[in-house]
């Protein structure tokens, strides 16, 4: 507590000490060189961890939230397994293996999504991706796999799910050029197992903005709609080299400049992008008026809160799977199904956008007791 105040008066902030607002005056001064700013910072993410990890621990669900774990498993249906599952298609990745702070459950996650694509929805083992530890190249790559998939058929369904660890970055720290489309508000980011390596020539996260991009050439070779469903949190506030967080899912974002150059950089460059496709450095990303495709999303938690993983799973996960296997699974949409999961922790209220039509189900398919999705979905932000 000294310890911040002092770095509170240091940085001449007014007003009764914040947690909150310290830590991100003193992420902003570390993005911009400030080395002293690097070394607070490390004590800061110590602090702001475990303040975190105390709150959550001593945190109980209310008397009336649904409890989905007690739910029972029903019999997969044959009726979805024969419509649905031919026409499912997944990428599934799950991040355990980080130099600092490696998680437990997200490559779990992510064989858990295979197992219930396959034995409950009927999807065929050769329409499933899944990718354990995976680094930024090959993130990326599977994402272009699956635009230059000829056997994906208009009205098809993509899922995209990820578990591991996320970050977030204020896009106005980051001005190498004239131009300002890549200053606008934040920029979430998910992070592949050689993010910062190595040292001289560190590998870059993956943006927000470079994975809308590339589900938008999906969606347009494909015609195809799409789910992404994230296990991780983009608050920036995790540890980087200390190893006192390991329950939550959130790295801080990279300091060096350079590798925050390149995370854009490396974007546009990309020997697979389109060159018709925007860049993530336009300034229409500063006013908000990017014209591309945007999938379904179900998120972990809030764009400022942690995601949370334990008994080696993430919670958001393990909620979701449970109650898309039990009888209150039947028929319930993307809206029906966050409330069904409802908040997880102090710090995690699982969040959705887009259109709200039955997770996963392809176009123009009908089960008994339940619409049918008929058209493709999009969302504000991703």
């Amino acid at each position: 507590m000294e310890f911040e105040q002092q770095t509170w008066e240091l940085y001449q902030l007014q007003g009764t000490l914040d947690h909150t607002r310290l830590l991100e005056e003193c992420q902003v001064r570390a993005q911009r060189g400030d080395h002293e700013a690097k070394r607070r910072l490390e004590v800061l993410n110590i602090f702001h961890a475990t303040r975190h990890e105390n709150r959550a621990d001593r945190w109980e669900l209310p008397p009336d939230h649904p409890k989905w774990q007690k739910l029972e498993e029903v019999t997969p249906d044959p009726q979805v397994q024969a419509t649905w599952g031919p026409r499912l298609w997944a990428l599934l990745i799950g991040n355990d293996r980080y130099p600092q702070s490696p998680l437990r459950g997200a490559v779990n996650d992510s064989m858990a999504w295979k197992v219930y694509l396959i034995d409950f929805l009927g999807v065929p083992e050769d329409h499933i991706t899944h990718i354990e530890n995976a680094k930024r190249e090959t993130m990326v790559t599977a994402l272009y796999n699956l635009r230059d998939n000829d056997k994906i058929k208009e009205g098809d369904h993509i899922l995209f799910a990820y578990a591991g660890h996320g970050s977030r970055y204020d896009a106005q720290v980051y001005s190498f050029e004239d131009d300002i489309g890549h200053r606008a508000g934040s920029i979430e980011a998910l992070c592949p197992v050689d993010r910062g390596l190595p040292r001289r020539r560190g590998t870059p996260d993956i943006s927000d903005r470079e994975v809308l991009l590339i589900l938008s050439e999906i969606h347009d070779q494909t015609k195809a709609d799409i789910t992404v469903v994230l296990d991780c949190c983009h608050s920036g506030g995790g540890t980087r080299e200390l190893n006192v967080d390991s329950h939550s899912r959130t790295l801080a974002p990279l300091i060096d400049p350079e590798v925050i150059k390149r995370m854009f950089v490396e974007a546009d460059e990309h020997p697979r992008r389109r060159p018709s496709t925007i860049s993530v450095r336009s300034q229409a990303w500063a006013s908000a008026t990017v014209d591309i495709y945007r999938p379904v999303l179900l998120a972990a938690c809030q764009d400022t809160e942690l995601a949370w993983e334990e008994k080696q799973s993430g919670l958001f996960t393990s909620a979701v799977l449970r109650i898309l296997r039990s009888e209150m699974g039947k028929g319930l949409t993307c809206s029906g199904l966050i409330e069904a999961v409802g908040p997880l922790r102090r710090s995690q209220k699982p969040r959705f956008d887009g259109a709200d039509t039955i997770p996963f189900q392809p176009r123009n398919t009908v089960i008994d007791g339940a619409r049918s999705n008929t058209s493709s979905s999009s969302i504000p932000s991703c």
